[in-house]
């Protein structure tokens, strides 16, 4: 049987709120959606299945409290302000999301570009250059980076 607790890395005195953060940080990084590749997807989709089994039992507490009867486990009475913290990434997950610092880097380029290319309208066409430009900035702005 899966301990639980070190699925979602929570101490064994994990408050109902941490456990449930907890489980979403975890859904939000393995959820397959995010994956593109088939390998990635298979190992999301088995690493999620675990996780919500797991929020599934824990989030319960009546489901909780016989979990640890099954187990043998013995909840401290200690309050979770004195348990370490605990790390934020999963184990096995890189420090750095490098997805996140590619769409950064792809969104500044594409940044630049636009800036040049509307510098260069600006300074051919005047003033309804710089009205075109400001319009289509605006569409492109809302489309791709509005969030």
């Amino acid at each position: 049987m899966d301990n639980y607790y070190k699925i979602l890395g929570v101490p064994l005195q994990a408050s109902q709120q941490e456990i449930r953060e907890r489980f979403r940080f975890l859904a939000n990084a393995y959820h397959p959606d995010k994956f593109s590749s088939a390998s990635h997807k298979e190992n999301a989709e088995e690493e999620f299945k675990k996780i919500n089994q797991a929020y599934q039992v824990l989030s319960v507490p009546a489901k909780r409290a016989e979990y640890d009867r099954r187990l043998g486990l013995v909840r401290s009475t200690a309050s979770p302000q004195h348990n370490p913290p605990q790390n934020p990434k999963p184990a096995g997950q890189p420090a750095v999301d490098i997805y996140a610092l590619g769409r950064s880097f792809v969104r500044t380029v594409v940044f630049m570009l636009l800036f040049y290319i509307a510098i260069n309208v600006v300074l051919r066409m005047g003033v309804s250059g710089l009205i075109l430009v400001l319009i289509l900035a605006g569409l492109i702005y809302t489309k791709y980076f509005w969030k």
